[in-house]
């Protein structure tokens, strides 16, 4: 198991299980890298998120580790390199 694994999931769950909103499933990232290759894919994909972000790989590391609480301009660069992007709520807005 990946060190701070277990802080993250139970953060997590009791922010997912509270809203109810996304289903958890709990999994571990050995189990989809087995060979070589697929620890150099997971690597480069990495860096590209990282790049793509322009937010150094370790700083990427370190605030995706569960320890830290990653500031929101950081989030806000991952999620658009990922494809994603986010929006803010009013509190019991059905939009």
């Amino acid at each position: 198991m990946v060190e701070g694994t277990d802080a993250f999931d139970g953060w997590f769950r009791k922010r997912t299980d509270r809203r109810n909103r996304i289903p958890v499933k709990a999994h571990e990232v050995s189990e989809y890298l087995r060979t070589p290759k697929d620890v150099t894919a997971a690597l480069e994909g990495f860096s590209v998120i990282a790049r793509r972000a322009d937010v150094d790989r370790l700083a990427l590391s370190r605030g995706l580790s569960g320890n830290r609480d990653p500031r929101l301009g950081t989030v806000t660069k991952i999620a658009a390199a990922c494809g994603v992007g986010l929006r803010f709520v009013q509190r019991g807005s059905t939009s």
